[in-house]
């Protein structure tokens, strides 16, 4: 909110954000829920006239200093991972990737820019144990050995071990269903 005044002050007309893909999720986690409420003031901005926005819903990004890559790390190092949703599909997307899109996204012209929120998807989709497994490898670990547990298990199984996991478990159960398409059109 304070920066949407800012930019009001300031005369700001396009605000390309970052949102993610969690927010179209049945159920969300307060970070999720945090992107969607997000997402709902930058439109009631941007309905003001002559103000524009784009937003752009990365998945899993990836790169130095990711959170997303820390998470897969510390799974890669445990030998034996019970894994809601280890077939789920994911579609990481590159930070590189997702930066230029922001650039894309503010040199579009005017009358260019999309109506609705972009999914920001990687070009292939890949299993989440697979991923794991392919960190596991590039750190020169073994492996873990997935086992995968029915997802409606992820939110106890999160709450017994603590802080907030039974989102991420939850989450992790998921599938990601972005479309790419329509980024790849416009941007």
């Amino acid at each position: 909110r304070n920066l949407l005044e800012a930019a009001s002050t300031c005369g700001v007309r396009r605000i390309v954000a970052i949102s993610s893909d969690t927010v179209c999720r049945e159920r969300r986690s307060p970070y999720a829920e945090s992107k969607a409420q997000a997402e709902e003031l930058l439109a009631s901005w941007a309905s003001a006239e002559d103000r524009e926005l784009v937003v752009l819903r990365p998945p899993m990004m990836l790169g130095r200093g990711s959170p997303h890559l820390a998470s897969l790390e510390r799974m890669s190092r445990i030998p034996v991972l019970p894994l809601p949703g280890s077939s789920a599909g994911r579609r990481p997307v590159w930070v590189g990737d997702v930066a230029g899109a922001v650039l894309a996204a503010l040199e579009l012209p005017a009358g260019a820019l999309p109506t609705a929120p972009l999914d920001l998807p990687g070009a292939q989709r890949v299993q989440l144990g697979e991923l794991i497994g392919a960190v596991a490898r590039a750190r020169g670990r073994l492996r873990p050995r997935v086992i995968g547990i029915p997802t409606q298990l992820a939110g106890p199984l999160g709450r017994l071990l603590g802080k907030g996991l039974a989102e991420r478990l939850e989450g992790l159960g998921q599938e990601s269903s972005a479309d790419p398409e329509p980024a790849q059109k416009i941007l």
